[in-house]
């Protein structure tokens, strides 16, 4: 993900992803809630935000956006 929020490698984290519809399989994007693990973080110089990269563990649940 990118984002402008700080986050350190071995972080764990919970948020709420935006899963648009090829994704989802439903006909409207969705809101996920779920939890996971910080694995890098790489400063991304076109955009001035920060690349994340996320292992995600669990998920708690889903709802139309």
């Amino acid at each position: 993900m990118h984002t402008r929020a700080r986050f350190l490698p071995e972080q764990e984290v919970n948020c709420l992803l935006l899963l648009p519809p090829e994704i989802t399989r439903f006909s409207i994007p969705m809101f996920v809630g779920c939890h996971g693990k910080v694995l890098a973080v790489k400063e991304c110089e076109c955009c001035q935000k920060l690349g994340v990269e996320l292992e995600v563990y669990g998920y708690d649940h889903a709802c139309p956006a």
